[in-house]
């Protein structure tokens, strides 16, 4: 499925949200190492391998040509700041109705308000894909994250202790989240939210 694109303004001007394609593995890739490097909030830490340009140009692909999996972009002068997927959280016939959104954002350009954007964009995609929950695993210390995840309703379901390990040999919990998609629909089909 592709993202409705569209420019949205930020306080240093506009950027366009999109869907990442094929000729965007490059920047894809280098958002990825960069936000990686920036803070431990994401699973993936700068020493892990990387896809090759070839594997992330098929993974854009894919996503862009499914009509399970939204992939969102949001480019400004060129360069990608901002991004998250919705997948399904797995393929058989008894969880086939729930999915998974994580998103990703520069540290730049944290405050903007990217991460509203891209969580409402997620949601209004899991339902036009036909999910009834939508699910993310976040560091429980990552406590904006967790306020804006649950400033659209998510709640918390669980968590895994010492989940992740870092660099420094410290560890952090998992929480575990979720939202019942057919519960928190508006007339106008938005979710009410602020600038984060």
């Amino acid at each position: 499925m592709r993202a409705e694109e569209r420019d949205v303004l930020l306080h240093g001007g506009a950027a366009r949200l999109r869907t990442p394609l094929e000729g965007d593995a490059e920047a894809m890739l280098a958002h990825l190492r960069d936000v990686c490097a920036e803070t431990h909030f994401l699973e993936r830490s700068p020493g892990d391998p990387m896809p090759t340009l070839e594997d992330e140009r098929r993974f854009l692909s894919l996503f862009a040509q499914s009509p399970d999996r939204v992939m969102m972009g949001v480019f400004l002068d060129g360069g990608l700041i901002a991004s998250a997927s919705v997948a399904p959280a797995a393929m058989r016939r008894k969880t086939r109705h729930r999915a998974e959104i994580g998103l990703s954002v520069r540290r730049e350009y944290w405050g903007q308000g990217l991460g509203a954007l891209l969580m409402e964009e997620g949601i209004r995609a899991a339902r036009a894909m036909g999910y009834l929950r939508l699910e993310l695993a976040v560091f429980a210390d990552n406590e904006r994250a967790v306020r804006l995840y649950e400033r659209f309703g998510f709640t918390r379901h669980g968590a895994l202790p010492n989940a992740f390990r870092l660099e420094d040999g410290t560890f952090r919990d998992c929480l575990l989240m979720g939202l019942e998609l057919q519960q928190d629909e508006k007339e106008d089909g938005r979710i009410p939210h602020d600038d984060a």
